[in-house]
């Protein structure tokens, strides 16, 4: 009897579903190896790449380290020299590579050139952008004559604070130019330039102007030279003029000149007797102003960060023929204005009447030939009297006066004390400049007990004050003029 054997296989294949599990099985496979080997080839470029750079770079270098001294240096595609100048051309292209080139100085301690720092930079773009860098110092003593360094430093004024980014231009006795631009310390430095006189240029910052005095100087062969330049916001100055009696003068030369002669301008007064200058630099000027018929005067004035825009006010007294012209002045020979003036005949009337102008100054006319009697008094000095004498061949009668301060003196204030309370009765002994005081001063006591003595009108001086009888109480006490000094003396 024969069996049917159950077939238990099928050769029916695999279906759809089988088949796009299996396929995307398969493309993330061959995805993850493309990556992988992408990777692996741009890496390999990129290795390629560096080195072919580094080589470039480190030939550039010995290329340097081999050339004269004086030749290293930068020179650029548009012909203009670095700092230092020399005969390397930067930028360069090699293939598919561009080769920057820096040099720089490094300075000593005196600030000086000491050496130079060579910096060359490799880049590239294909196939994938990247760049290498590598340094050297170069070491060497110029065969160059006659040369230099100036180390220039730009400081702001306002802020004592250094500027920096902003460029200065040397202009070296032969002609010869060099720009640099400040460092994060503000300061350029022209080294191995031509000795001698020159010149600097500086573009100060926005809002700002340049102290010209700095911007001429001098370089020297024994050590770095140093100039130092300014910034500063600007200053103005007005200037008033006007006469006797107050009423403006329009049309009056007025010059402001600087103490250092750095700053020399003119300008006339306006209708209401002003004038105005704008873009100054700090310092101390002298302003003079001039005018046909009236006595000139010059005044002081200060511009400062702390006062950038005075006025200075003149009063202008006229010059008439066959006067008395009177000037008043203090011993050290400063005007005095404001001083009250009088002008009377010999037997004591009074004439006319005055205050000196800004320029210690007044004027009497007309008058006619003779003798006048002259009285000068202001606080704070001794007055004086003198005599004018107006004569037919001369046009004024000149008088001047030469007044001393007043002396002006001070007060001392003593307090004694015994333990733990001020004590009165005490004698005490007080000697100095203005007199000896003995057996005659004692602290006062009384209802209030006070414990104290006030001397007034003492000459300015040293004193020493102490108790009677009683050794090792003596103090020193110093008298200013104008104040009270606090004494304290102790009887325990």
């Amino acid at each position: 009897m024969s069996r049917l054997c159950a077939r238990t296989g099928s050769d029916s294949g695999m279906t759809i579903a089988e088949v796009l599990i299996a396929s995307s099985i398969l493309l993330v496979c061959l995805t993850s190896l493309a990556g992988l080997l992408g990777g692996a080839i741009a890496s390999s470029t990129m290795t390629r790449a560096r080195d072919e750079a580094t080589n470039l770079a480190t030939d550039r270098l010995e290329t340097a380290r081999n050339m004269p001294y004086d030749s290293v240096g930068v020179r650029y595609a548009d012909g203009s020299a670095g700092n230092p100048a020399g005969i390397i051309l930067t930028p360069e292209v090699s293939g598919k590579y561009t080769i920057t080139t820096e040099c720089t100085w490094v300075q000593s301690s005196t600030g000086g050139a000491a050496y130079k720092k060579l910096k060359v930079a490799v880049s590239w773009t294909d196939p994938f952008p990247g760049r290498v860098e590598v340094n050297t110092l170069i070491y060497g003593k110029t065969n160059l004559s006659g040369v230099g360094d100036l180390l220039v430093q730009l400081s702001n004024r306002d802020s004592a604070l250094p500027v920096t980014g902003q460029d200065v231009l040397f202009t070296a006795s032969n002609g010869t130019t060099r720009r640099i631009t400040t460092d994060s310390s503000g300061q350029a430095l022209f080294a191995q330039v031509p000795v001698g006189s020159c010149t600097l240029s500086v573009a100060a910052p926005a809002g700002y102007i340049v102290d010209p005095s700095g911007l001429v100087s001098t370089v020297s062969t024994d050590s770095a030279s140093t100039a130092i330049v300014y910034v500063q916001r600007p200053a103005q100055a007005t200037i008033n003029v006007a006469d006797m009696n107050g009423a403006p003068l329009s049309g009056t030369l007025v010059s402001i000149k600087r103490s250092d002669w750095s700053v020399g301008v003119t300008a006339y007064t306006d209708a209401a007797g002003v004038a105005t200058f704008s873009n100054l630099v700090y310092g101390d000027y002298a302003a003079t102003v001039t005018r046909a018929h009236y006595t000139g005067a010059t005044l002081p004035f200060t511009t400062s960060p702390t006062a950038s825009s005075p006025a200075v006010s003149f009063r202008m007294s006229p010059t008439v023929d066959h006067g008395v012209r009177v000037r008043v002045l203090d011993s050290n020979g400063t005007q005095l204005a404001g001083a009250a003036v009088i002008l009377a005949t010999q037997p004591g009337v009074t004439l006319a009447q005055g205050s000196t102008g800004s320029n210690g100054e007044i004027s009497f006319s007309p008058l006619d030939v003779g003798s006048y009697s002259v009285s000068v008094s202001i606080a704070g000095y001794t007055g004086s009297s003198q005599t004018a004498v107006v004569r037919e061949e001369d046009s004024q009668a000149l008088v001047t006066f030469s007044l001393a301060a007043v002396a002006v003196k001070g007060n001392m204030h003593v307090m004694s004390y015994g333990t733990n309370k001020k004590l009165g009765n005490l004698t005490l002994i007080i000697s100095g400049p203005g007199g000896y005081y003995s057996n005659t001063l004692s602290t006062g006591s009384g209802t209030n007990g006070t414990g104290e003595l006030l001397l007034q009108n003492l000459v300015p001086g040293s004193y020493s004050v102490q108790i009677s009888g009683k050794t090792g109480s003596a103090v020193t006490a110093v008298v200013n003029a104008g104040q009270t000094t606090e004494v304290a003396v102790n009887s325990k």
